[in-house]
């Protein structure tokens, strides 16, 4: 259990609060140079994520001592976020250009009008989709058009569930085709490949391998849109043959009840990174 969560009396609430804001404040807003945009994206996407659990801390009614406790946990969480998004920005490197992200708008449009589609269809308001959809959009008021695309494919990507053996092995087929060249495609397809190998949950796999691939297809279509140089990380001038994906996790995002099926781990699961 967390140790602020046992040990943290009610007057710390409002410091863990005060840190959680500073650590937004000086951190939100940061722009990213053109050969850094993948590793910005991912930060910023996490700020958005951090200034919507401050809110959720700072507007919970406080009548029990349960409400405290989960108003201390989402403070927790806002801090931790903001965190994690001021570390993954102390490894870009000072730059005099920045880049212009206004070519990423037609993408983070796409992806969160698919996102919004699907919480249409589903009608759940109070969903880990909803909320991702919420943050995508303070994310796109900023201008922070890859964040915002990176975030709705999050939410549609961790709604989906798996229904057949075939949703199974049209992933994993998914997977086994595509080569892995950005930052953030290859690291959640690490995680999914991690999660199988460790006898983790088999949705849980599931909905990593979606994120991995969905990040894998908007990264290169960002990458090719946006002026200068798309860096290191991320994918230029090839075609990913995901174009379809999107409309497929829709699909399984309304899927039912997760099947055991031993096919995933037949012939492998996707190839590593080269």
């Amino acid at each position: 259990m967390d140790a602020d969560l046992v040990s943290t009396p009610r007057a710390q609430r409002g410091e863990i609060i005060a840190e959680a804001r500073e650590c937004i404040s000086r951190n939100i807003g940061r722009r990213p140079s053109p050969s850094d945009w993948e590793w910005s994206a991912a930060a910023q996407m996490r700020l958005s994520w951090a200034g919507k659990k401050l809110d959720e801390a700072e507007s919970r009614q406080i009548e029990w001592e349960g409400d405290e406790v989960l108003s201390l946990k989402d403070a927790i969480q806002a801090r931790a976020w903001c965190g994690t998004a001021e570390s993954i920005l102390m490894r870009i490197p000072p730059s005099a250009t920045v880049a212009d992200q206004s070519s990423a708008r037609p993408a983070a449009d796409k992806y969160i009008k698919s996102a919004e589609k699907l919480l249409e269809i589903t009608g759940n308001t109070e969903s880990g989709l909803a909320w991702h959809v919420g943050t995508a959009k303070q994310s796109y008021e900023r201008g922070e058009y890859v964040a915002a695309a990176y975030d709705a494919l999050y939410g549609i990507s961790f709604s989906s569930a798996p229904s057949s053996v075939s949703d199974y092995e049209k992933v994993a087929s998914a997977m086994n085709a595509t080569e892995f060249k950005s930052a953030w495609g290859g690291t959640y397809y690490s995680q999914a490949r991690y999660t199988l190998e460790s006898g983790g949950d088999l949705t849980s796999v599931f909905q990593l391998s979606l994120y991995a691939l969905s990040l894998e297809n908007a990264t290169t279509e960002i990458g090719n849109s946006l002026s200068g140089n798309p860096g290191d990380g991320a994918v230029s001038g090839r075609n990913s043959g995901n174009s379809d994906l999107i409309l497929l996790i829709a699909a399984f995002a309304m899927a039912g009840v997760l099947i055991s099926v031993h096919k995933l781990v037949r012939d492998g699961y996707g190839k590593p990174t080269k």
